[in-house]
């Protein structure tokens, strides 16, 4: 076997890189810059490869750093990091020290069942959003000492949580509205009036009367003797009139069992202050409140003296309905003293008003007292009337203990009516009368004659 076949040619050390020559190119160059023989080629690990153009949004994340910490806290922690990267420390404070308010407060009544379905203010974002653009631009106005910017935007966001229910908000805005409000100066006190006004407002709306009367006190002193104006052009002392008046009978009503003596003293003080505001009605209901109470204290006089001043008002003013609760008023006092003839007469006049101004319970109440009147007296066919037009009016409302009422009472008068004519028959003892009584047990349709039968003497002897 021949071995020269496989023996490769032996290479000329003399040769060097200066005697190599490139050949020549056997053809033309392409005007792209790649030879034919490189054209077909398939990119190889992504060399000679156009770079793919991302989605606008995902090559936007890649161009942004992305803030995973951001994504793995809550609402209220990014919030907080926001308000105090801007500088606005005195807002997180506020805002940390609500969310610690209400915190403890849910804590406290854990077993309030109804407080727990309150949703907490951690998790209403949207408000603590609205609660942090509104202090740090109150604290904005603050760092340049305008305290009428501070005072407005602390009063909308009073008005605002106060509009949502969430009434423990609203009232420490409305507080804090009052602190700023008597920085200000400039306007003579009209800022901390309405400041007063509001906050006042606002703890009598909780049903804190007794903590609400030192602040519209003193709205109603700050406003005396001033033509100021709020926003919708009311004038603002007899607003604080009104109000005043408000919280007085509000408090008297409240103690009106355990101490008669003063709540008539509020009740005084309230219709002083509605004279004095200008506003007959308000003046009308104080007088007619002030009748109630020397009644129910025992004093009719008095009493009837501002029920005709309640009356009058009325009638100055065309109010029917009051008209008709103040005759009301008057029978019942008249009918303490005994005096049965005013009774009547002004009882008649409430069951007319009542019925003009088509209100039925009124109308049907004056005609019981009145068939309750005639019937102690007597006079069962005025009894039976009056009790039937109350019967009459219960079966047109839906108060079934009202019309089982009228019904006993109405049932009652003309069992009276009858029982006259009954006896009548019985003490006649003829025998028209006789087959009349039996005619009427066994069918108990028959109606006894109202006027006195000529009795026959031989029937009765008869008998």
């Amino acid at each position: 076997m021949s071995t020269t076949a496989n023996v490769l040619p032996m290479i000329d050390t003399n040769l060097s890189k200066n005697n190599l020559k490139p050949s020549p190119p056997t053809t033309p160059p392409q005007k792209n810059g790649t030879t034919r023989n490189t054209r077909n080629l398939k990119a190889f690990n992504g060399h000679n490869k156009q770079k793919k153009q991302k989605h606008p949004v995902v090559q936007q994340t890649y161009d942004k750093k992305i803030n995973v910490p951001r994504f793995r806290n809550d609402y209220v922690h990014n919030l907080s990091l926001d308000i105090l990267k801007e500088g606005y420390h005195k807002a997180f404070s506020e805002i940390f020290a609500l969310l610690n308010q209400q915190k403890e407060e849910r804590e406290k009544t854990a077993d309030d069942f109804v407080a727990s379905q309150i949703p907490m203010l951690k998790d209403e974002h949207d408000k603590l959003s609205y609660l942090s653009n509104r202090l740090c631009r109150a604290e904005d106005a603050q760092r340049i000492d305008n305290n009428s910017a501070i005072y407005e935007e602390l009063k909308d966001l009073a008005i605002y949580f106060e509009k949502h229910g969430d009434n423990w908000l609203a009232d420490h805005f409305y507080y804090r509205c009052l602190q700023i409000a008597n920085m200000i100066s400039s306007d003579e006190g009209k800022t901390q009036s309405e400041a007063n006004c509001n906050f006042g407002i606002s703890l009598i709306n909780r049903g804190k009367d007794n903590e609400a009367l030192s602040y519209l006190e003193e709205f109603y002193n700050l406003t005396k003797d001033r033509q100021w104006t709020n926003d919708n052009g009311q004038e603002l002392f007899p607003l604080a009139c009104d109000h005043l008046c408000r919280a007085y009978t509000a408090i008297a009503d409240k103690i009106a069992r355990e101490d008669a003596e003063m709540s008539i003293k509020f009740l005084l003080q309230a219709y002083d202050v509605a004279k004095e505001g200008g506003s007959k009605h308000a003046e009308g209901l104080c007088s007619y409140r002030l009748g109630r109470a020397f009644s129910n204290n025992g004093d009719p006089q008095m009493a009837l003296t501002h029920h005709h001043s309640y009356l009058e008002i009325c009638q100055e003013e065309g109010d029917e309905l009051g008209a008709a609760n103040a005759y009301d008023a008057i029978a019942s006092c008249y009918e303490s003293q005994g005096d049965i003839t005013n009774t009547l007469k002004n009882l008649e006049s409430f069951a007319q008003m009542a019925e003009r101004c088509d209100q039925k319970k009124e109308f049907g109440k004056a005609c019981t007292k009145l068939g309750g009147i005639f019937n102690s007296m007597g006079d069962f066919t005025k009894a039976v009337e009056f009790f039937g037009k109350a019967f009459k009016v219960a079966q047109e409302m839906t108060d079934t203990e009202v019309l089982d009422e009228a019904r006993v009472q109405y049932g009652i008068s003309i069992a009276h009516k009858m029982a006259k004519d009954y006896m009548k028959f019985i003490n006649l003892n003829t025998r028209e009368s006789v087959r009349e009584l039996l005619t009427w047990k066994s069918t108990r349709q028959a109606a006894f004659c109202t006027e006195d039968p000529d009795p026959n003497p031989e029937e009765a002897s008869n008998i």
